[in-house]
């Protein structure tokens, strides 16, 4: 662009530097350069100035947070320094003397009068290209500042707009033709970037922001105008890392715990505010868990246990923890306890009562799963033995109680759903003379297995006792007890023989049942006298011949017949004492005949002043003959079968013999004088007297046959 100045020395002006150029040219020969620097110095060139600076290409990156002071220049100071520049190019050349100078340009007074009249007059036009594309064109009007005389055209605030304005300022000549352009871009930038915005790994909400791994973060900004430059991102404890550009990632190492605060900076210089990240942990540690109430390794328990379990974090390489947040327990593979943490929880405890058993030996699965907010997982298995029923023992081809007659043949069969332990089988035997035998006696320790079959033969009759103990792993007893009998033989009957061909006093049986009847097994019993039903203890006193029966059967059908015939006889003896009486006094001597006559009836003690006689056995009769003179006393005693007793005591005495007339006389005398022996029928005296004196007559005839017959006998 140049300005050009309506005179009428225009022509003279234009010949004059061309002269000049041609002298010069001559003159450094033939410098052509320095000639059309002569004919440039005569032009004055626009300068764009953006706040008071002349605007270079370099300003193109530069960003203003306000609005620029945009200016278009005709100043003498661009001439001069063009001048100057010229000069140290042409330093030390010849420069042609003032006086051609003088001709050749016409002083001011000349121009001055050449000119009376200036119109300024510009044929420049600019146009703005805007970051959204749109334009804005027009042409330049300058205005003359007075302070130094330049010319200048101000761009209005208001034409820019945040971003890159794209300035094109050109001349164009009186053909159309772009004698001068200049082209400048002016940034633009009054808005900070967006907020820093932090992006986490997926899933990290639902665990709380917390990481198993060193971890990256991803930060991001924005800016309409000039764009973000970088974004600073700042640790916990103050460490500072720098992301460039708009975003990008900063790792954060296992152990770290805190939160992130970033900002953002624009290439214009603004910041963005700051901005704060979601509490983050980072942290690779397993959480714990601790069982209790498990019992033993490979131990059996005998109830469903009450498993304690807890759960904790560590804290052994790192001051942080990420909290638990799920605590799974299952048994057998099912899930039966879930348990969530929506805060952050360092520990937990609980109860978990299981409601499974072991099968077949086999042990019952508890798995703990425990995952903390990090993601870190760590898993628990527990084997329980648990055995809540008692081993069971059967004795196959026995009943408890029964009673047989075969031999009895079977097994013992001992059973646990898990596992057996111990047991120990005896089996005794006690025959009808209550002698005990023990005939299986069994026993084992540690065993393995569920189950155990003893095999047996029982073939001897007699009253089998069978103890069964056996024992799990878990602890569970069983104890039974089989008892049976083996009986191929009747009932025994006792008593009842004895009682056959006896004679009794009365009859009265009370003998208790378990006395008078035996067997190896319970009975029944039937006991009928003269064929009716004898209750025990009855007293039965009716004489004569009575028949008792006794029937027993016993559980297994043997069954026995007991039978006695019996004399009851409750009247004792009758003693005969022949001629013997009690009182009685004999002359010279007497005989003594002592009897008794009644069946099974017996003398049993005879004695003769103290003195016992003997007596045979079973003896019915004693006879002797007394004829020493004294008094004396005889005892009689007498039993008959039955027991029945009779005791009789005589007392006699004996004098010496007596002349016929007294003898004949004595019972007269004797029968006066009230002597004589009374009766029951008493007769008159003179009745008496009649009889006395013939039977004194017949005496004395009596008398003295026996004594001739003694003398016969002397001799």
């Amino acid at each position: 662009m140049w300005i050009n100045k309506k005179n009428k020395k225009e022509n003279v002006n234009k010949v004059s530097c061309w002269i000049l150029a041609v002298i010069f040219a001559v003159v450094v020969f033939g410098s052509a350069g320095l000639a059309a620097a002569d004919e440039e110095e005569s032009k004055e060139i626009p300068v764009l100035r953006i706040d008071g600076n002349v605007y270079d290409e370099s300003g193109a990156n530069r960003w203003y947070t306000e609005d620029p002071k945009v200016e278009v220049c005709l100043e003498g100071a661009a001439k001069i320094s063009d001048k100057e520049i010229r000069d140290e190019e042409m330093q030390g050349e010849k420069i042609p003397d003032k006086e051609m100078q003088d001709e050749e340009i016409p002083d001011k007074e000349m121009q001055d009068e050449e000119i009376p009249d200036q119109e300024i007059y510009c044929n420049m036009q600019y146009e703005i290209t805007y970051t959204s594309g749109e334009k804005k064109a027009e042409t330049v009007n300058f205005t003359e500042q007075e302070e130094e005389g330049n010319w200048r055209y101000s761009f209005e605030p208001a034409v820019w707009k945040e971003g890159k304005n794209q300035l094109r300022l050109w001349q164009e000549s009186e053909t159309g033709e772009t004698e001068w352009e200049q082209k400048a871009v002016i940034c633009i930038d009054k808005t900070v970037p967006a907020a820093v915005v932090f992006s986490y790994p997926a899933g990290s909400e639902e665990r709380g922001y917390c990481y198993q791994t060193e971890t990256e973060m991803l930060v991001k900004s924005q800016d309409e105008s000039s764009g973000v430059e970088k974004i600073i991102v700042q640790q916990e404890d103050g460490t500072k890392l720098e992301v460039e550009g708009a975003e990008g990632s900063v790792y954060l190492p296992l152990g770290y715990q805190g939160r992130l605060e970033a900002y953002a900076v624009d290439y214009a210089g603004l910041e963005s505010v700051r901005s704060s990240s979601e509490q983050i942990i980072c942290e690779d540690e397993k959480p714990l868990i601790a069982v209790t109430g498990a019992g033993k390794s490979g131990e059996w328990q005998k109830d469903l246990p009450k498993i304690r379990l807890w759960i904790g974090e560590r804290s052994e390489k790192y001051t942080c923890s990420a909290g638990l947040r799920l605590a799974v327990c299952y048994v057998n593979g099912e899930e039966i306890n879930r348990k969530y943490y929506e805060n952050p929880t360092e520990s937990d405890s609980f109860t978990v009562k299981l409601e499974k058993e072991s099968v077949d030996g086999s042990p019952v699965e508890l798995m703990v799963h425990a995952v903390d907010r990090a993601g870190n997982s760590t898993v628990r298995k527990e084997k329980l033995y648990i055995d809540r029923k008692s081993p069971t023992a059967e004795m196959n081809g026995v009943t408890d109680a029964m009673i047989t007659g075969e031999k009895c043949s079977g097994e013992i069969v001992l059973k646990d759903e898990n596992l057996l332990g111990k047991y120990e089988v005896s089996v005794t035997r006690t025959d009808q003379e209550k002698k005990k035998e023990l005939i299986l006696n069994q026993a084992k320790q540690e065993l393995s297995e569920k189950e155990v079959s003893i095999p047996f033969v029982f073939e001897e009759d007699g009253y089998y006792e069978c103890r069964i103990q056996v024992e799990d792993r878990a602890g569970w007893k069983t104890e039974k007890e089989y008892r049976f009998v083996i009986d191929r033989c009747s009932p025994v009957i006792r008593y009842v023989d004895q009682l056959n061909g006896t004679d009794l006093p009365f009859f009265q049986w009370n003998y208790e049942v378990e006395e008078a009847v035996s067997d190896l097994t319970d009975y029944q019993y039937q006991m009928l006298l003269d064929g009716l039903e004898y209750a025990k203890g009855r007293l039965v006193t009716e004489e004569g011949v009575h028949r008792l029966r006794v029937r027993a059967e016993d559980a297994a059908g043997n069954d026995s017949v007991a039978e006695a015939v019996f004399t009851i006889d409750h009247t004792p003896p009758v003693l005969y004492m022949g001629r013997l009486k009690d009182g009685a006094i004999y002359e010279e001597k007497v005989k003594i005949e002592v009897w008794v006559d009644g069946e099974k009836e017996y003398l049993t003690d005879l004695t003769l002043n103290g003195e016992r006689q003997k007596l045979s056995t079973e003896s019915r009769m004693f006879q002797c003959e007394i004829m020493e003179s004294g008094n004396y006393i005889m005892g009689v005693q007498a039993e008959d079968a039955a027991g029945n007793q009779v005791k009789k005591v005589i007392r006699f005495e004996i004098r010496p013999g007596k002349s016929i007339v007294q003898k004949i006389w004595k019972p007269v005398e004797d029968l006066f004088s009230g002597h004589g022996e009374e009766t029951e029928n008493k007769m008159d005296q003179w009745i008496w007297a009649e009889i006395f004196g013939a039977a004194g007559i017949l005496i004395l005839l009596w008398y003295g046959w026996r004594m001739k017959r003694t003398g016969k006998r002397r001799k």
